[in-house]
């Protein structure tokens, strides 16, 4: 079997020698702690699925499974195949084993239990704006997401300019981000994103943002002051001694 022509996939071979089908390439990569990966891939007949490293010391007994989704996009929970996702963008993993998955083109947040079984953790499928409890609340493309100690869920709420957070309790709330594209800190909805495309949460509560169209990296403290950790906002990469880097 071959990819379709003209698609840039990566064969399976980089990943277990054995699996007889091609990955396009991953867009987000999480670590479980334990030596897998989760990634998020599609397949080349289109796919939405998550797919699950395990990964070894050697390269060889490296293996690769698929840990829930289908080869159709669309939404469904259930266990593993059963489920359906559409253009997930961003992956998370907690200290339980639960991976949590920015469902890109579903407007949800979905939640993958140690077990395999996909439910969805907040999202009314629509796009949209707004707060509020689990299918209450509303993200637009949601791409990227990240998990603290406590289970609280961070958002990178790209077309919504936004990061929300999700609490262990699935109530979501607005972190920071005014909704209206450009650069601006300040303390929470006084703070402005231009689609924001990842999150990351430190131990100490801080957020940090990859600001894409900004160029900025951004810091969310734990009480919510957003500042510019690095990035002049223009786009390019710095000369250093004569050298890019």
């Amino acid at each position: 079997m071959r990819p379709p022509a003209g698609t840039q996939m990566y064969p399976t071979s980089y990943f277990g020698a054995a699996a007889p089908f091609w990955l396009k390439p991953p867009r987000r990569i999480s670590g479980r702690g334990t030596g897998q990966l989760e990634s998020t891939a599609r397949h080349p007949n289109g796919g939405h699925g998550m797919g699950q490293s395990a990964l070894s010391r050697t390269a060889e007994a490296t293996t690769v499974s698929t840990l829930a989704g289908s080869d159709a996009s669309g939404y469904a929970d259930g266990q593993g195949a059963a489920a359906s996702f559409y253009r997930p963008t961003g992956v998370a993993v907690d200290g339980a084993g639960n991976v949590f998955v920015a469902d890109c083109y579903n407007h949800r947040i979905r939640k993958i239990s140690a077990g395999g079984a996909v439910s969805t953790l907040a999202g009314s499928g629509a796009s949209g704006y707004a707060d509020g409890q689990g299918a209450a609340a509303s993200f637009y493309r949601p791409t990227g997401v990240a998990v603290d100690g406590a289970g609280n869920v961070f958002v990178a709420d790209c077309y919504n300019h936004r990061i929300r957070k999700i609490s262990a309790g699935g109530a979501v709330s607005t972190l920071a981000g005014s909704g209206a594209s450009g650069h601006a800190d300040g303390q929470g909805a006084a703070a402005s994103f231009w689609f924001p495309r990842g999150v990351a949460v430190d131990g100490a509560g801080n957020v940090f943002v990859a600001d894409c169209y900004n160029h900025r990296i951004r810091k969310i403290s734990a009480g919510g002051a957003v500042s510019t950790l690095a990035g002049s906002g223009a786009s390019g990469r710095e000369h250093i001694g004569g050298q890019r880097r």
